[in-house]
């Protein structure tokens, strides 16, 4: 795996399906640009792995992250900032 990968950017690549649960063996990335795409499914709780992480960006896509999984990746993120957008809506979770 890629791990010593500190940005991936595929905004607005027409990525299609479910982010893949090794994401969280990339431990160095800083930046994971991912907006703008179809992707589906739950966001991957090994996303809690990216301990370096200043910006998770996930919103124009499909996905799913539950309360639960929000205070995980709070607990697990305190510097990062995840932008996610659920029913139609940006949501901006500042400050982990």
């Amino acid at each position: 795996m890629l791990t010593e990968l500190t940005h991936l950017n595929f905004w607005s690549n027409n990525i299609v399906g479910e982010l893949p649960r090794e994401i969280g063996q990339c431990t160095s990335l800083v930046v994971l640009e991912l907006q703008k795409n179809y992707m589906t499914g739950r966001v991957p709780y090994e996303l809690r792995q990216l301990r370096n992480a200043t910006d998770i960006g996930l919103h124009w896509n499909e996905m799913d992250v539950t309360e639960a999984d929000e205070e995980s990746f709070k607990a697990a993120l305190p510097g990062c900032r995840m932008y996610l957008r659920e029913q139609g809506q940006l949501r901006v979770l500042v400050g982990f």
